[in-house]
């Protein structure tokens, strides 16, 4: 029973300290009990990109001997550059979700494993554990979790990449609207760093369907959302002065640069 409690710290993210959504909640667990679900998430993402059910040139988060902001970060300079150099429009958008891991239903999480063929026996412990979570914030009672994951738990982000995934495989789809290098036919729409997301295109128009297919899969799940007063927008040539783009009906302005 103890691998299935934990006691929730409360960190502040800024300096508003009043509302209780400005806290990160990071929950402390059993020793072993983290030992155990650590084991667990290693042979499960070791399965999950060996299978190469999670593609690690798109995503990199809590990947092993991987410097993903890095390689995020010089991948998307370079387009940057490309796009600069060779009068070529480009538009970026970066994502930021509302409260992450805390919004992840634990049915979503099954039918992410069962969906990358996770085997069954696996999936029963996973489903076991999820299934009598209790945390207290100093509290005398315990609560339960029904939904969300432990922040803390090292199985927590493993399970949260396949969730996240499932979005990644959705917007693959629709990659022929993401940014080609010049004298390339690499096309690259979009970036991932665990739940930050980087949005690539071509045009606006380009950019606007990608949003808007990451917002399909955010009502699909029912609970998780965007964050729109987090999420930003840039634009190199070509762009409409003063352009908006929408994000679940909010407006973000274009930051527009000419390079010329």
């Amino acid at each position: 029973m103890s691998w299935r409690t934990g006691e929730t710290i409360l960190i502040s993210k800024e300096e508003n300290t009043s509302d209780p959504s400005c806290f990160r909640p990071i929950t402390l667990k059993n020793s072993s009990g983290n030992l155990g679900m650590g084991i667990l998430a290693q042979r499960t993402i070791n399965y999950l990109t060996n299978n190469n059910y999670i593609d690690q040139s798109i995503q990199k988060g809590f990947m092993e001997k991987i410097s993903g902001c890095v390689e995020h970060t010089e991948a998307l300079t370079e387009m940057l550059q490309d796009a600069k150099k060779n009068g070529k429009p480009i538009v970026t958008t970066w994502l930021d979700l509302q409260n992450a891991y805390g919004t992840v239903p634990h049915n979503l999480v099954q039918f992410a494993l069962e969906w990358y063929h996770v085997p069954d026996h696996i999936r029963k412990i996973i489903f076991k554990y999820y299934d009598e979570l209790f945390i207290r914030v100093k509290t005398t009672d315990w609560i339960q979790c029904t939904i969300g994951v432990f922040q803390g738990c090292p199985l927590s982000c493993i399970l949260f990449l396949a969730v996240f995934n499932l979005c990644l495989d959705l917007l693959d789809q629709f990659n022929h609207l993401g940014y080609c290098m010049s004298g390339s036919d690499i096309t690259s729409s979009a970036k991932a760093y665990a739940d930050d997301l980087t949005l690539i295109a071509r045009s606006p128009e380009s950019c606007q369907e990608l949003v808007d297919t990451m917002n399909i899969f955010l009502k699909w799940t029912r609970t998780m959302k965007a964050k729109p007063s987090k999420c930003r927008s840039h634009a190199m040539k070509k762009v409409v002065p003063n352009a908006e783009q929408k994000q679940q009906g909010h407006k973000t302005q274009y930051v527009a640069y000419d390079p010329d």
